[in-house]
């Protein structure tokens, strides 16, 4: 019992040290994950004492990446947003998704409690797992998400590759 008594402290200390770590790792990474930009907070409501509601940034635009027998297909989560309001490119079998959420207010007399819905300019970064061609890419945006259907090359075959001897 005595044991258990001694270590135990120790172990809080350890945990309370690594949950921390944890905290502020992923405070630092959060915005690697999807990179936003903060200069839409001019157009957020002040509040009576002039300061600005605390608003929710981008974390993590959703992603869905599949592929069939002959292209990859990419399922993007973007609600509130016009099909102008985002874009993509490929480069090097790597997607780029960017796009901006803009705070649309229509009267300046509703007093806003809460505000949690992302906005401001977001990239999304997702490798592809196999090369694609752009040129025959077709995209749609409909009910707030983004399908891409990228076409492989060559149709994405797989093909056999014969080891020789070293000499």
């Amino acid at each position: 019992m005595n044991f258990v008594q001694d270590w135990k402290p120790r172990l809080d200390q350890f945990w309370a040290s690594v949950s921390d770590g944890w905290a502020k790792l992923r405070e630092r990474a959060g915005g690697a994950l999807t990179h936003y930009s903060p200069d839409w907070r001019d157009g957020v409501p002040k509040q009576a004492d002039g300061s600005r509601l605390p608003v929710a940034s981008w974390a993590y635009l959703a992603v869905d990446v599949y592929d069939t027998s002959d292209k990859i297909v990419v399922r993007v989560e973007a609600p509130g947003m016009t099909k102008e309001d985002i874009s993509y490119s490929v480069r090097s079998s790597v997607l780029t998704i960017t796009g901006a959420k803009r705070f649309e207010h229509t009267s300046m007399e509703k007093n806003y409690r809460i505000l949690e819905c992302a906005y401001g300019s977001f990239q999304r970064m997702v490798t592809l797992p196999v090369a694609v061609d752009v040129d025959r890419a077709e995209a749609t945006y409909q009910d707030g998400v983004l399908r891409l259907e990228l076409p492989k090359v060559d149709g994405g075959k797989a093909r056999r590759i014969d080891v020789r001897n070293g000499n």
